[in-house]
């Protein structure tokens, strides 16, 4: 196991450790649960070399609750039906993994679930424009909660939409294209989340 790779598996304990005060937030919980399954999952790859594919499912599944938890908080707040689209994005998402193979990642969902961080984080952007409730952008929790959601989902949607193409066609090229580049954006997004925890007050 490569440093790269201990250090994104346990990136999550920063926002955790660092967004302590604020460990009513989604985005704290979510990094509770990010930790738990990398922690768990990593330790059962390790011990039994089993398929453990399904937990990616789940924890994208998981992880569509936090954002749009956090996002209609401080961005959605007024916008009627957002909780019923959210459900019926996620319903989705799970009757097409069932389908297909629930121990099968499901690609084609995270990539259009990070389209969909995408639209939330285009929204986050113009939100903290009209808005202007801090002299200095740094000083919002949104500006960089909302940046670390924004980067990630940004470039990562791509990577899970032709992982298995890639995979195929060049195997070594997607194994450093996963080892280094997704690994340095997954711990981004926790480091930027756990900025943005330590100025968030109101969970």
């Amino acid at each position: 196991m490569s440093i790269l790779l201990i250090i994104s598996i346990l990136s999550p304990l920063f926002p955790l450790l660092y967004g302590w005060k604020n460990r009513l937030s989604s985005l704290w919980n979510y990094s509770l649960v990010g930790l738990f399954i990398d922690v768990t999952t990593s330790f059962i790859r390790l011990s039994t070399h089993a398929n453990i594919q399904w937990a990616g499912n789940l924890f994208i599944g998981l992880e569509l609750i936090f954002i749009a938890w956090y996002y209609r908080q401080h961005v959605f707040a007024h916008i009627r039906l957002y909780w019923l689209l959210i459900v019926v994005v996620e319903g989705a998402f799970f009757i097409a993994t069932i389908n297909s193979s629930f121990f099968e990642f499901n690609t084609v969902g995270a990539s259009s679930f990070c389209l969909l961080y995408i639209v939330f984080g285009l929204y986050g952007y113009v939100s903290l424009i009209n808005h202007k409730k801090y002299l200095y952008i740094g000083k919002s929790h949104l500006f960089w909660c909302n940046t670390g959601i924004f980067v990630y989902a940004s470039s990562t949607c791509l990577i899970f939409l032709f992982r298995y193409i890639i995979q195929e066609k060049d195997p070594e090229f997607f194994g450093n294209l996963w080892r280094i580049f997704y690994l340095i954006i997954n711990i981004q997004r926790y480091v930027l989340i756990g900025v943005g925890l330590r100025k968030h007050i109101n969970p």
